[in-house]
């Protein structure tokens, strides 16, 4: 398989991840996105690709997100309260 591939597939699963309700995934590339997404979105979910992410920067960007934690400022719970809008939504078949 082939890094290109890898990306794609974290790409997916955060598409994935973000159809559970509750579930706010972030593909995840530098240290700025790993702490930006939770302190902006309040992001709970973290997806790397295997083979595009080297071990150490994995491992700084899980140490990262890890620490990160949600700015309450109004323009972040106003963004939060349109998702949650969004995942309260009932969608057809």
């Amino acid at each position: 398989m082939n890094a290109e591939w890898h990306s794609a597939a974290a790409a997916w699963s955060a598409i994935a991840a973000n159809k559970v309700p509750g579930a706010r995934a972030g593909l995840i590339h530098d240290v700025f996105s790993a702490h930006q997404g939770v302190e902006d979105d309040d992001m709970n979910v973290f997806c790397l690709g295997g083979n595009v992410i080297g071990a150490a920067l994995a491992l700084e960007l899980i140490k990262t997100f890890l620490t990160a934690s949600i700015q309450r400022r109004f323009r972040h719970r106003r963004r939060l309260a349109k998702v949650r809008v969004l995942e309260n939504r009932t969608i057809g078949p």
